[in-house]
């Protein structure tokens, strides 16, 4: 479709010319070219007479005189050359006009030049507009086409539709007898079907008779084969249930076995745990009751030592189971001389040890001779006992105790004959401890607490 765009215009307004072209044509003829007159006074060079996008510059020699006449203003003409292209991938061309606006000319004579120039654009607005009135009816001539065109595809659609609903009649008529022919040959072979079985029929149940007529024997035979046949599989049956609950007897015996073997050993597992728990609780008691004698132990330890004027030096040496200087030693030793009779010098020495570290099982396997203290809980050497000596009663008492510790006895046999026959028996043994008291003597506290 074309646009036209088309504005008055006179000497003083511009000219605004666009023209959309749809199809290619041949580009139009070159415009008129008028000749103008020349120059006045060298103002213009001479040169072709028709449009171009450029701008002309004349000089002239410089006048001597003092007075000069102001040039007349330029003139500039935009031509303007675009394409674009359409939806239907038409091209056209468009062109646009725009002189500049001249101004007036503050020269007293009139230009000739500017008339040829204005009688030029209007020229060339003419031709324009008569080629846009060409194209005009062109589109309209196509745009009738294209209609027509319209209205011949609408009626081959119709045409179409038409032949398509005709086409659908035939073909659905076309099923509906075939289905009843269908229906015809399936009635009519269901006949024939229904009159060979019946004749089939009539024809077996005379061999029956026949056959009854013919051979009572046979019949007899027949059956008695046939309770025999009966028996047999009512014997088979027979057989296969009492198989069968044999089998599930025997499956429920071992899943009663099953249930009882983990019934037993959840109870030994409950029993192991309890008994674990227990030996946790003990241990974890025993252990809170040697943290408690401990801080007991040198709670009493350091009031014996400070009663027995120990310096507080020694008495935190001997806490931390440090060793305490040499001077110091001599006057706190480990050892107790008990005076028997006689003077001083002829004292004899005996060694007073803690039954807690000695056993007298030790002592007797040694042959050691000695004697019992005052406090039950200790007993005397009736020797020096070297330091190496001690370790080596103390671990053997270690070893001997270690041997008898708690013990878990787990009895399996035929003890008791009553329901719980298949259950393991737990029995718990424990070595009854004594609660000792210590001593107060100060050398032997100071020996035990790793004095030197």
């Amino acid at each position: 479709m074309s646009r036209y765009h088309r504005g008055d215009y006179d000497d003083e307004d511009e000219i605004d010319v666009r023209v959309f072209r749809r199809n290619k044509e041949a580009s139009p003829p070159p415009p008129r070219v008028i000749a103008r007159p020349p120059p006045v006074q060298g103002y213009y060079a001479t040169g072709p007479a028709f449009l171009a996008a450029e701008r002309t510059v004349a000089t002239r020699p410089r006048s001597r005189s003092r007075e000069r006449r102001s040039s007349p203003p330029p003139v500039i003409i935009n031509n303007y050359n675009t394409q674009h292209s359409d939806d239907d991938s038409d091209s056209g061309h468009h062109g646009q006009l725009v002189p500049r606006r001249q101004g007036r000319s503050h020269s007293r004579a009139p230009s000739s030049d500017f008339m040829s120039r204005e009688e030029y654009e209007l020229e060339k607005a003419r031709r324009e507009l008569h080629e846009m009135k060409i194209r005009n009816a062109h589109a309209n001539e196509e745009l009738e086409l294209h209609v027509r065109r319209n209205d011949r595809e609408e009626w081959e659609l119709q045409q179409a539709r038409h032949e398509l609903a005709h086409y659908r009649a035939e073909e659905h008529d076309r099923e509906r007898k075939l289905r009843q022919q269908e229906e015809v040959e399936m009635a009519r072979a269901k006949r024939e079907l229904d009159a060979i079985k019946a004749t089939q029929d009539k024809e077996r149940s005379e061999r029956m008779r026949e056959k009854e007529y013919k051979s009572h024997a046979e019949l007899e035979r027949a059956k008695r084969e046939l309770e025999e046949i009966r028996r047999r599989e009512d014997r088979e049956l027979e057989e296969k249930r009492i198989k069968k609950d044999l089998e599930l007897k025997a499956l429920e015996a071992q899943k009663k076995a099953q249930d009882e073997k983990e019934r037993r050993e959840k109870m030994e597992k409950e029993a192991i745990e309890r008994y674990k728990v227990k030996e946790a609780e003990r241990i974890a008691k025993e252990k809170a009751e040697k943290e408690e004698n401990e801080r007991e132990y040198k709670r009493r330890l350091q009031e014996d030592l400070l009663r027995s004027g120990v310096d507080e030096k020694d008495i935190k040496a001997i806490l931390d189971k440090k060793s305490v200087k040499p001077e110091k030693n001599e006057k706190k030793r480990t050892d107790i001389n008990i005076e028997i009779g006689g003077p001083v010098a002829q004292r004899p020495t005996y060694t007073r040890m803690a039954r807690r570290h000695l056993s007298i099982e030790t002592l007797n396997y040694y042959h050691i001779d000695f004697d019992y203290d005052q406090d039950p809980e200790y007993i005397l050497v009736k020797r020096w006992v070297p330091e190496e000596e001690r370790q080596f009663w103390w671990q053997h008492t270690k070893t001997i105790r270690e041997n008898r510790k708690v013990v878990l006895k787990i009895e399996d046999g035929g003890k008791h004959h009553h329901h719980h026959h298949l259950e393991p028996e737990f029995e718990w043994v424990r070595k009854k401890e004594r609660r000792r008291s210590r001593s107060k003597s100060p050398g032997l506290l100071m020996y035990l607490a790793g004095a030197k």
